[in-house]
């Protein structure tokens, strides 16, 4: 992680639902331009590579660009293993942040999942606390109808 970064985590529970059961997203919804790409788990290296270069084409130092690219690979490895096997992620830009916010049908029922070392045994999930670890805030949504986790990273002053 940088040095002198700042680590946040915001959790929301979800609970509203529409009428037919689906997830209402309660993360406000991004302005202007958003990239939206499904993925599923044989997607994952392409999704690394895309993530990249997005990172490079915005400026993003190599360092950072290594930490964002490696916080959206463990939220989407989650995704396929405990999300419904796919996802949705959203790509977006705002002055001075990018942020990565991936979307399926997992539930987080630890709030705090993100906060907490995972433990020794090889089963752990380790994905959201390596996003709180590396990402400059990290927000999570999430009902028994999905997740949404959404990862911001800032771009290095001009």
């Amino acid at each position: 992680m940088a040095a002198g970064s700042a680590y946040t985590l915001r959790h929301r529970h979800c609970p509203a639902e529409s009428a037919e059961g689906a997830l209402i997203e309660a993360l406000p919804r991004p302005r202007g331009d958003v990239w939206e790409i499904p993925f599923a788990g044989e997607d994952l290296f392409e999704l690394r590579q895309l993530v990249s270069s997005w990172a490079t084409k915005e400026a993003m130092g190599d360092e950072a660009n290594e930490e964002l690219v490696l916080a959206v690979h463990e939220v989407a490895t989650n995704s396929v293993r405990h999300g419904g096997g796919v996802g949705m992620l959203r790509l977006w830009r705002t002055a001075d942040t990018l942020v990565c916010e991936i979307q399926d049908a997992g539930y987080i029922s630890d709030p705090l999942r993100a906060r907490r070392p995972p433990g020794n045994e090889a089963s752990a999930s380790r994905g959201l606390w390596i996003a709180g670890q590396i990402c400059d805030l990290v927000e999570i949504c999430s009902s028994p109808r999905g997740s949404q986790v959404r990862m911001h990273k800032r771009l290095a002053p001009a």
